[in-house]
């Protein structure tokens, strides 16, 4: 194909400009672009960097229509960075809404990779809410979907705020295994990690560090 910026003709598989460096990528799946700035976008919010989140998920929503197919990632991610950053701000019906949506339209096409994610965010923003019984059960829900599927990146957390939960009902025994157990699983990722820089930044991740802080 030709590039759009210079002109100059590239093999078809090429993702950059041989001549100027354009990103070709974007001219032929643009939901490549959404999705990669939405999970982009997520790393931000999830690091408490909410200024660079916001820009990120902006370039996002970019040509972005929600009723895409999800196969294209983009209407999968694009949400999820969205209630990220509902949740930071406070706004935990919009998070609980998009969650709906995004549960609704998984369900329908049998993506159960991020459902347990989708279930720990609306639960999260439920429990915010002091929805205290449709938490649990939200939260029961994305467990049972995390251990299914084997996803210890998303068990954990939902083990934090099941926590959290029970705290709330007075079950501080109940409360205090669901965080031993999540300290579990956060040390048991961190060992297995590449390079001791990925495991440093691992641990240093506000909601990682909370669970030794309140087991300590």
């Amino acid at each position: 194909m030709n590039c759009p910026n210079c002109q100059t003709a590239n093999p078809d598989a090429a993702k950059f400009c041989m001549n100027c460096g354009h990103a070709l990528a974007d001219e032929i799946m643009p939901s490549i672009r959404q999705w990669g700035f939405a999970f982009l976008a997520e790393a931000y919010f999830r690091q408490g960097d909410l200024a660079a989140g916001r820009e990120a998920l902006a370039q996002s929503q970019v040509g972005f229509h929600p009723d895409q197919p999800p196969g294209a990632f983009s209407p999968i991610y694009i949400p999820l960075a969205e209630a990220r950053l509902a949740l930071a701000e406070g706004d935990y019906g919009c998070a609980v809404t998009l969650m709906d949506v995004l549960i609704a339209r998984l369900r329908q096409y049998g993506m159960r990779a991020w459902l347990a994610e989708a279930l720990y965010l609306k639960g999260k923003a439920l429990l915010e809410q002091n929805r205290l019984e449709e938490a649990r059960a939200t939260l029961a829900e994305g467990r049972l979907e995390a251990e299914s599927t084997g996803s210890r990146r998303v068990l954990w957390p939902i083990l934090v705020q099941l926590a959290q939960a029970e705290a709330r009902r007075g079950n501080t025994g109940e409360a205090g295994d669901l965080r031993r157990q999540a300290q579990e699983i956060v040390i048991f990722m961190a060992d297995r990690m590449g390079t001791a820089e990925l495991r440093t930044t691992f641990m240093s991740l506000a909601d990682a560090r909370s669970i030794f802080e309140e087991i300590s």
